[in-house]
């Protein structure tokens, strides 16, 4: 019964994405590590059953390249939310696009 909700748009004139997953919750102690390299949140987790603990952190790594942040947060479910932010003006243009 529970719902995945996917919005892309814009929020304070900069493009973000949310995905909210209704039917899950974090423990409020993992929300701050979550973006920590090889940290799972679940200690029964291990390679085998829960992956190495690096998805989140390279994530972070790429949208931090692409000037954007990602916060996670208990809703209904838990939430993910992307920000965009504008690059620093260098007077080139940003990569991959063409003047």
């Amino acid at each position: 019964g529970a719902e995945i909700r996917v919005w892309c748009g814009l929020l304070g004139g900069r493009p973000a994405l949310t995905v909210e997953n209704t039917g899950a919750h974090i423990g409020a102690e993992a929300l701050p590590r979550l973006f920590e390299a090889f940290y799972r949140a679940e200690g029964s987790r291990n390679r085998s059953t829960g992956g190495s603990g690096l998805g989140l952190y390279l994530v972070k790594m790429i949208l931090d390249r692409h000037g954007a942040a990602c916060t996670i947060e208990n809703t209904q479910g838990v939430k993910a939310e992307v920000r965009f932010f504008p690059r620093p003006s260098s007077g080139l243009p940003a990569e991959g696009m063409v003047r």
